[in-house]
């Protein structure tokens, strides 16, 4: 079989002109968009020389704009700058421009580095920031956490280029969170707001960091959405009772859970991520320890201590309640369902779990407990120069305190003359 002549394919033939006002507006739109170049004519040798690398795009919709084309070191492949619109820039100007950004490409330097449109995207930028400077440099353990909450709240960002963001779009974004929106059912979260005002801020001082992708914080002088004042916010003993009532309707897990975190104040993932070999006897439990990977501890501290929870007889009881078929003491804790169903069974409509800590230590200052005990509960890093001294841990003392405080509240939640077993 006779072997067919291979063609060698054929480009087309690049279009030179000697620019001039008249030249360029002398060519009419296809129906593809085609450049055309600056370049000496041989019937043309006078005049402004034209400028390597320059031509124009022509659109099928007859928009022109100048490009220059550029070449790093090295490398044969060409790219492209745009520079400005024909008519809305000069002639003169466009090749007084193109000359400087072969020049920097020549340097190696990037003529395009300043173009917000080819920034990364906000989603992949913000995971660099928090990759390399909230978890590489700061060492914040609850860097991934702030990406999650951050990226949940500003989804229509994602794929922008993130120096294309104004600051007017930052502001938008903060105020529609902070007051919501009742026809979308989107409740006001001003606390919220200001969380990621706080997030979006550091994030975008990082940014602009020399060499950085955007060259000014859009968030510069700008001012929180709101004020939000200190938590004062604690139970009282009926309210209590009311929340001890609701978590006994619930599951057992998600009962016993809400009642311990009641009980011993605990953080919320500290108690939700609780493993039974944690547990000195998970047949017998007097002491919980939890690691120092799931306190609040800096990850910088240079004493890593774990947080002992020694357990008063009702935390112990309820403890031995729960099933031990598993690694994990709850499997699956949702604290937005928790809060929800504790809310329909007659919890106070503001429940949240993390007031249970500034119960527990109000109780505490007003049964004229010092400052030092309440941390102790609290699991508060001492600070100071004696802090570095320190390095026993008053576990009767907690026992002492967490039991007196569990005391209470049995006395209020338990029928006349009968033990609680949960």
């Amino acid at each position: 079989m006779q072997e067919r002549e291979r063609v060698k394919p054929t480009r087309a033939k690049a279009k030179h002109v000697y620019f001039t006002d008249a030249a360029i507006a002398k060519h009419a739109p296809k129906k593809k968009q085609y450049l055309i170049w600056d370049a000496w004519l041989p019937e043309r040798r006078r005049g402004a020389p034209p400028a390597r690398g320059l031509c124009v795009l022509v659109s099928p919709r007859g928009a022109k704009s100048f490009r220059a084309v550029f070449y790093y070191p090295g490398s044969p492949k060409p790219h492209y700058k745009h520079l400005g619109r024909v008519g809305e820039m000069s002639l003169e100007e466009a090749r007084r421009l193109c000359g400087e950004v072969r020049a920097m490409a020549k340097e190696g330097r990037d003529p395009n580095a300043g173009n917000p449109a080819n920034s990364g995207s906000f989603e992949k930028v913000f995971a660099d920031f928090i990759q390399h400077e909230q978890l590489g440099r700061r060492k914040n353990k609850s860097a991934l956490k702030t990406q999650s909450f951050v990226l949940k709240n500003s989804a229509a960002w994602h794929q922008r280029p993130v120096a294309t963001i104004r600051a007017s779009e930052v502001e938008a974004l903060l105020w529609g969170i902070r007051d919501g929106d009742p026809d979308k059912g989107l409740k006001p979260r001003p606390a919220a707001a200001t969380r990621i005002f706080a997030h979006l801020r550091d994030f975008f001082s990082w940014c602009s960091r020399e060499g950085g992708p955007v060259k000014t914080s859009p968030m510069q002088k700008m001012s929180p959405p709101s004020t939000v004042v200190a938590r004062d916010r604690v139970y009282s003993d009926d309210e209590i009772k009311a929340i001890w009532k609701a978590a006994d309707k619930l599951d057992a897990a998600d009962g016993s859970y809400v009642k311990l975190i009641l009980l011993l104040a605990l953080r919320r993932e500290e108690l939700a991520q609780a493993k039974w070999s944690e547990f000195d006897n998970p047949d017998a439990p007097t002491l919980l320890t939890i690691p120092f990977e799931r306190t609040k501890g800096k990850l910088t501290r240079k004493r890593k201590t774990t947080y002992i929870v020694p357990l008063p007889l009702l935390a112990q009881r309820i403890i031995k309640s729960l099933p031990g078929d598993g690694e994990k003491v709850f499997p699956r804790i949702d604290a937005q369902r928790i809060k929800d169903k504790l809310v329909a069974e007659g919890a106070p409509a503001d429940f949240t779990l993390h007031v249970s800590r500034h119960t527990v230590a109000t109780w505490l200052q007003n049964q004229n407990h010092s400052e030092w005990e309440v941390g102790l509960v609290l699991n508060h890093a001492a600070s100071g120069v004696t802090a570095g001294y320190s390095h026993g841990y008053p576990r009767d003392r907690k026992f002492e305190l967490l039991t007196k405080w569990a005391d209470h509240v049995e006395r209020l939640v338990q029928p006349e003359g009968v033990a609680l077993l949960r």
